[in-house]
């Protein structure tokens, strides 16, 4: 079996950025992730079958405006840099 797919938004409270992670690495950011960047996401990585998500996790991280500050009001590579400074407020 094929390991499972992990799909992360990352959002702030400012409202003025956002990301995707999938398995932890940056797939796409900026001031708004469209749905053509969704789209293209389960495509890449043919996530679902109809309407069922096939081996995949969705996770969802809002960040606050300090957070943001701290990651230098861009979003890591890197998930796990991202997790870190979410749990640090």
């Amino acid at each position: 079996m094929d390991e499972k797919t992990k799909v992360t938004f990352v959002t702030c409270d400012m409202g003025d950025w956002e990301g995707i992670y999938v398995n932890k690495e940056l797939f796409v950011e900026g001031h708004r992730v469209s749905s053509d960047n969704f789209l293209k996401l389960i495509a890449v990585h043919k996530m679902f079958n109809g309407e069922i998500l096939i081996n995949g996790e969705i996770l969802e991280i809002n960040l606050s405006d300090e957070q943001m500050e701290e990651l230098g009001y861009r979003l890591p590579n890197d998930l796990e840099k991202v997790l870190d400074v979410s749990k640090r407020y």
